[in-house]
């Protein structure tokens, strides 16, 4: 089947809000309409933050019309996947995250035939939590046409579900190249920040849930703030999900205040990871974490835990330091010894930023979902690229 008459993907997604696979699916189908296919979304919800950029950059967005909750809102918004199907015949159809593929994967079947693609994106731990997502996603499993990770660390998950090896591969995120860091740009973003320049600044991007691990970082804090510059800033950047009264009421018990500023949902993270010396990623559980990538693409040097896919993309010692997660005292102490030493932070950095460029470009990314979609439509399945190099041991 030739690329050249605009073979069509119809992506499946639950929302379009601001997230880590949701703005990885719009940069995504935008570099590949650009390369000749024909890309179309699917959202279970109308709307999100995601929607008009998609729409202004020539990615149709589909949607139901309704808003009803409950089994009438699913059953809805089934009917009009499927109807959307029937109209849109695909070549491709191509899940993302647990939500769409549990209910898109059941429709697809009473839909037109077209290849079926599952990408996984976290590790499966929140299939504890929803007692018929692992029997029902086994299923689906064998009837997809290929299954995908975003990092070795889900792929064994993967493994472990019975999925065929024939069948499996890791795309990694990409992330796009940054402009090299520099002490001009620096002192901009934090003159806009309203950040001191002789300041220590770290900066966490997650939204406040409770496996990001915000209460280690805090408690880590605390342990060492007496071995810490004396100026120093930690910016805590990402959605409320519940928990930001209790862990601001844990920074005015640690006597934390002048040290953590929130700041929320931002659009662009860039001026923060300009500003910053120092990235921290205290996640217990991970898939492949775009904020991670960010980072490095800025060339800051990180602390991240040994959660899923994060040492996949910071070696310990080389990019930054991977200390087990969940260990407040651990993370600390790794904190203490960078805040410290600024040239291994640069050094650090300069390595991460290089990393992040060769081995992680949205270039390369969008030309391994190229070829892998092009292999399926030849009839078989073949690895876009070969098996990812191996980063080091922990």
């Amino acid at each position: 089947m030739s690329i050249q008459r605009k073979s069509k993907i119809l992506v499946v997604i639950g929302q379009l809000d601001r997230g880590g696979c949701e703005r990885h699916v719009q940069e995504m189908t935008i570099a590949l309409n650009q390369r000749g296919f024909e890309c179309v979304v699917f959202a279970f919800r109308q709307g999100g933050e995601l929607q008009e950029s998609l729409e202004k950059s020539g990615v149709r967005v589909l949607s139901p019309a309704h808003r009803s909750r409950g089994w009438l809102g699913v059953c809805r918004t089934a009917h009009c996947l499927w109807s959307n199907l029937s109209r849109e015949r695909p070549d491709i159809l191509h899940f993302f995250l647990p939500e769409a593929y549990l209910l898109g994967g059941l429709v697809s079947f009473a839909a037109p035939s077209c290849i079926r693609l599952m990408s996984r994106r976290s590790l499966n731990h929140y299939q504890r939590k929803r007692w018929y997502a692992r029997p029902l996603e086994r299923f689906l499993h064998m009837r997809m046409d290929g299954v995908l990770a975003n990092s070795q660390a889900v792929n064994r998950d993967l493994a472990a579900e019975g999925i065929p090896e024939g069948i499996r591969h890791v795309i990694y995120n990409g992330v796009r190249t940054l402009p090299a860091p520099g002490d001009a740009r620096k002192i901009n973003a934090r003159r806009l920040l309203r950040v001191g320049e002789d300041q220590l600044v770290m900066v966490m991007v997650a939204n406040l849930l409770p496996y990001k691990g915000h209460g280690d970082v805090l408690e880590a804090l605390r342990s060492v703030r007496s071995r810490l510059p004396e100026s120093w800033l930690v910016i805590m950047i990402g959605a409320d999900r519940g928990l930001a009264s209790d862990l601001k009421s844990t920074v005015a018990q640690f006597g934390l205040e002048r040290h953590v500023r929130w700041e929320g949902v931002v659009t662009d993270v860039f001026p923060y990871l300009e500003a910053a010396d120092l990235a921290l990623n205290a996640s217990h559980e991970e898939g492949f974490s775009n904020a991670v990538l960010e980072a490095m693409a800025a060339g800051l040097p990180q602390i991240v835990t040994n959660a899923g896919g994060n040492p996949e993309a910071i070696t310990n010692g080389d990019h930054g330091l991977v200390v087990e997660p969940a260990d407040p005292a651990g993370l600390g102490e790794a904190i203490a010894s960078l805040a410290n030493d600024a040239q291994k932070r640069l050094a650090m950095g300069r390595a991460a930023r290089e990393r992040a460029r060769e081995s992680f470009s949205v270039e390369a990314t969008v030309s391994s979902y190229a070829t892998l979609y092009t292999s399926l439509m030849r009839g078989h399945f073949r690895d876009p690229d070969p098996p990812p190099r191996r980063v080091g041991r922990v």
